[in-house]
């Protein structure tokens, strides 16, 4: 497995750190339990000038339909899943997104498998630059 940061190193966002270390960790987990053996996992981060700020984890594993993704956020193990969680992995990162004013969307990654992307826009949370 491959893990690529493309975190710049100045990108903050004021956040409970805890509960942060738990979405990135759920996430980064997830990429590689259901990613390629041999496979990547990219994680990257921007600020959108004064619109919004946003934290991407991509995989490249088989792909999740686009019908199921929707579930994914809630409490669920899609019958293909590999691993031995609960299926509760993406709906603890759907929680702690909303409590932290940040929209959370699952969609195809440019590597062939799922992009989760957080963002965070600044009228609804207080972002800041280093």
């Amino acid at each position: 497995m491959t893990l690529v940061n493309r975190v710049p190193g100045n990108f903050t966002i004021e956040a409970n750190p805890d509960a942060l270390t738990v979405v990135l960790s759920n996430l980064i987990d997830n990429a590689i339990i259901h990613g390629r053996s041999l496979g990547i996992v990219r994680i990257s981060a921007r600020l959108a000038g004064d619109d919004y700020a946003e934290i991407n984890v991509n995989d490249d594993c088989d792909g999740i339909p686009d019908e199921a993704r929707a579930r994914l956020l809630r409490r669920c193990r899609l019958p293909e899943s590999r691993g031995n969680g609960g299926g509760l992995g993406l709906a603890i990162v759907a929680r702690i997104a909303e409590l932290h004013g940040a929209s959370i969307t699952l969609c195809r990654s440019d590597l062939g498998g799922l992009r989760v992307r957080l963002r965070w826009s600044r009228r609804e949370f207080a972002l800041r630059k280093t």
